[in-house]
């Protein structure tokens, strides 16, 4: 790997850094209460900061949602200048997870106004009943999985901003570090789960637990992750990667 570019524009921890699927944004949230947005110049792969957003809370955890222009957002119109020779070639929204917020806070990355999704079930309850620490958008879908410290994960349509999915049958507590990720389906969640060496995988359809990966780790699991595999003969297949306290990394299919 070649070292390309040396950001240092937080004052505290950087606690999360994500790419937009089109690859032309990056986002990084830190304890300093501040999330910043850079933006790719054409034909190049160095980055500009193009806006930092400040806000009451610590942001937790980012995930972007990636369209056609204008389909997230509607205009462009006055929107604030992007680095030189930049194309906008998507409609990008970042998501962004705060603690002791009731909301999480979407920003469009091109005219960078917000606007603010309910966590709760209803707009008006402000209660705020868990901590957001990881986002994932299911593959080419509208639904939003969110990895909670209350022993739960929280499914919601970005369509219709309502909760579908409540999955709790793991563990993850207040100094937890659930880890999530969709199969490629969308139809299935992969879980880690607190003090445990299983992973869990949910249903979407149902909530429900449908299997525990188990008996291969000796060690908690910190972290999965999904991609594809193409077999020799064109088939292709799920390939799920976890990695463990154990110093292992184990891929299943």
């Amino acid at each position: 790997e070649e070292y390309l570019q040396l950001i240092k524009d937080h004052s505290k921890y950087v606690i999360s850094v994500q790419w937009s699927p089109c690859g032309q944004y990056l986002a990084t949230a830190s304890h300093d209460k501040s999330v910043n947005i850079y933006c790719k110049r054409d034909g190049e792969v160095f980055v500009e900061k193009v806006k930092t957003i400040h806000f009451s809370s610590t942001p937790e955890c980012l995930t972007f949602r990636c369209s056609q222009p204008g389909i997230l957002s509607g205009s462009v119109d006055n929107m604030p200048p992007l680095p030189p020779s930049t194309s906008l070639s998507c409609c990008c929204e970042l998501i962004v997870g705060l603690r002791d917020s009731a909301h999480l806070v979407c920003v469009d990355c091109i005219s960078f106004n917000e606007r603010r999704l309910c966590l709760n079930e209803q707009e008006f309850d402000t209660h705020v009943s868990f901590t957001p620490l990881m986002l994932s958008l299911q593959p080419a879908g509208d639904l939003l999985l969110i990895a909670t410290d209350k022993n739960m994960h929280v499914v919601m349509n970005m369509l219709t901003l309502k909760r579908v999915r409540i999955l709790a049958s793991h563990a993850s507590g207040q100094y937890g570090k659930p880890s999530v990720c969709w199969d490629l389906t969308g139809k299935y969640v992969y879980s880690n789960s607190e003090e445990e060496s299983v992973v869990y995988v949910y249903s979407v359809a149902s909530g429900k637990v449908v299997h525990r990966l188990s008996g291969e780790h000796t060690a908690i699991v910190r972290g999965v992750a999904t991609s594809t595999a193409i077999l020799n003969y064109g088939e292709v297949v799920n390939v799920l990667a976890t990695a463990s306290y154990d110093k292992s990394v184990i891929l299943w299919t």
